[in-house]
């Protein structure tokens, strides 16, 4: 059985799925191009930024904050219907986890991809070897993998991060 994800050349790329790195690239920049941000200097400005209101589907509002366990922070930045697709919701979030504190374990319905915009972390996946995460790295989850992100930095960590999903999924699946 294959992990999960691999990361290589400072890209994460999903094994089970076959996709090779030049595909895993045009995947980051479509999924960053969705938000109209070129440059990863850009993500970083965005994610320092107070959420924009906006009505989106579902009835959803992105801005919603969100604690899903002590020391960890959850903002969704935007949610929107893909173009072309009926079936696709692709949502725009960050995530800041305190020193020493941990997402809990989660499944996404859809492939997930982040960035990590500082700290260090360790991407905790069911059946396979933690994952060191650093500033600058980016990494993608494939959809129903039960996975933790554990800060083991001794500064506040932050995450940019992408999810594509079935219409009317939840972006994340909490896991007890």
């Amino acid at each position: 059985m294959h992990p999960p994800c691999r990361r290589e050349s400072g890209l994460t790329r999903s094994l089970a799925s076959g996709i090779g790195e030049q595909a895993m690239k045009k995947a980051i920049y479509v999924a960053l191009g969705l938000t109209g941000l070129v440059a990863v200097g850009s993500i970083a400005t965005l994610a320092q930024q107070p959420p924009q209101q906006a009505a989106v589907s579902g009835g959803q509002t992105a801005g919603s904050v969100t604690q899903p366990a002590p020391g960890v922070t959850r903002t969704e930045l935007y949610n929107a219907w893909m173009t072309g697709t009926e079936e696709r919701d692709v949502t725009l979030y960050t995530y800041e986890v305190a020193a020493g504190s941990a997402v809990p374990r989660h499944i996404h319905p859809g492939d997930e991809m982040g960035y990590v915009l500082d700290g260090d972390l360790s991407l905790e996946v069911d059946g396979a070897a933690p994952l060191a995460l650093h500033k600058g790295e980016v990494f993608h989850m494939p959809a129903l993998k039960p996975h933790s992100v554990r800060n083991v930095g001794s500064t506040p960590a932050k995450l940019f991060l992408t999810s594509v999903t079935v219409r009317g999924k939840p972006s994340t699946v909490w896991l007890h």
